[in-house]
Parts: structure tokens; sequence; C-alpha cells
């Protein structure tokens, strides 16, 4: 498992099958270029960061485990990523906020199962409309197990 920034980015493109571990947020930021300002809030992190040329891509470092409410699973097969909160209010909200969006989400999971592993990519979401409701949160479904680093890159 190569967790050298460097050679992703020579490599250009990454694949779920390559099982990317990385360490740290800062290291997810620095693959895809995003500045670390803005993101990190004092030593917390925002769950993500959009693409400032290509608002259609965001990038999403979901965590299993998390002790401000997010709730977020992931399928044994990695096809399906449930988004939910224990505040029904919040997940109402998220709900609506995301249940029709066209979003494509570049997606590194940490698994609260394994914290020693670091936040993997599992490929690229988009919302599943069947299988989100107001109850369970947004379903995102893999669209991708690919990504092209440059096709976010692009300016």
């Amino acid at each position: 498992m190569e967790r050298n920034i460097e050679y992703w980015k020579q490599k250009n493109i990454i694949c779920a099958d390559d099982n990317i571990s990385l360490s740290k947020i800062a290291y997810i930021c620095d693959l895809f270029g995003i500045e670390v300002k803005g993101i990190k809030m004092g030593f917390r992190w925002k769950g993500g960061a959009e693409n400032q040329t290509k608002p259609q891509y965001f990038y999403w470092w979901p965590i299993g485990y998390n002790p401000e409410g997010w709730q977020n699973s992931m399928d044994q097969d990695g096809l399906y990523i449930q988004e939910s909160h224990a505040d029904i209010n919040k997940r109402e909200e998220n709900y609506h906020l995301y249940k029709d969006s066209k979003q494509k989400r570049i997606t590194f999971f940490k698994d609260a199962r394994n914290e020693n592993m670091g936040y993997v990519f599992k490929g690229v979401y988009a919302v599943d409309a069947e299988k989100s409701n107001i109850r369970e949160g947004i379903c995102w479904k893999r669209i991708s197990e690919k990504f092209n680093i440059r096709e976010c890159n692009e300016l």
C-alpha cells in the first residue's frame, strides 16, 4: 500500500483497489491541491471540501464514528455509504439539502472498526435518491472506483 502523496499525484489515476490509506486529512488535501486554510477549524476539520473550479466535485472524508452526531456507515462491498445524524433536525436538514444533489463525492472513508487504518480511498459517490429518506438519511452510491486527479485540478 503506497502512502506517498507524490507517487499518487504522478500516477494521476487512483483506484479503490489500490487501497490508498492516508493517515491525515491534510494529506488528502495535499493530494488534490486543496488549501488547508478554511478546511481546518482550530484542531477540528470540516467534513469535506468543494472543488473551487469544478463545484460538482466534493472531496469527502467521512468517519464511521463521530462524536458530533454524524453517523456514517459503509456496506461491506463499499458500494453504499449511509450519511445520517443522531439529531433528527440535522438529519432532515441534510436530507433536504442533498436529496436532489448532482454532486459527486471523491471519498476517503475512515472505518470505525479499525481506528489504526487511515482514510481509505473508496471511489466516487453520488446520491441514490431511491435509497435516501428522512428517517435513515442520505444514501450515497459508488458510481466509479477510479478517479483522475487532474480532472479536478484542471483550470
